[in-house]
């Protein structure tokens, strides 16, 4: 996968439609970070659909865990 966006796109679409009278929305991604980050434009969509973002990073490339560690401190979520 090239990059988070249209993963990240697809999760914000579906809790705001399927998920959308859930109490709790929070989208967690699994990657080993080598993908590009979601726009700030869709970060910022994310917030305002108070939807939360928590990264798990595994067997990160060469220190690449700043991409994830963005994503989770933009998401208002945790990073591992």
């Amino acid at each position: 996968m090239p990059d988070f966006h249209g993963i990240v796109k697809k999760a914000n679409e579906g809790l705001m439609t399927d998920g959308k009278d859930a109490a709790v929305k929070h989208i967690i991604v699994i990657s080993d970070g080598d993908p590009s980050p979601p726009s700030p434009e869709l970060m910022a969509q994310i917030s305002a659909n108070r939807i939360t973002m928590s990264t798990v990073s595994v067997f990160p490339h060469g220190g690449g865990s700043g991409t994830l560690e963005s994503m989770a401190k933009s998401g208002k979520g945790e990073y591992y």
